[in-house]
């Protein structure tokens, strides 16, 4: 058996270091607007990613009962909508799927 060496030690330690770098830059954290601080981040889409999902102060609008038609966009958190949205249930869309509506 051979005694290690320092050349051999410190090329263990680098790789060691460049797997510890790769796996932390793989980790992408998406933030919210500039000068947010984001206290909750959730996955979103796998592979590391995660965006803000902080509720966006403010609350949903009132259910409307005529359904307009428009394109819309869903959401499971506020953090999938605009900062001056909410994600919220829809009388148009029942069931789970909730969407992006302007806050009150």
């Amino acid at each position: 058996m051979m005694k290690p060496t320092t050349t051999t030690t410190t090329t263990t330690v680098l790789m060691l270091l460049v797997g510890l770098i790769a796996c932390a830059s793989s980790l992408t954290i998406i933030p919210g607007q500039p000068g947010d601080s984001c206290t909750q981040y959730c996955e979103e889409g796998g592979f590391g990613n995660y965006i803000c999902c902080d509720d966006h102060p403010g609350r949903c609008p009132a259910f409307r009962p005529v359904c307009l038609g428009l394109p819309v966009q869903s959401c499971e958190h506020d953090g999938h909508c605009a900062v001056y949205e909410k994600c919220c249930a829809d009388f148009c869309h029942p069931g789970s799927q909730r969407i992006c509506k302007r806050k009150e």
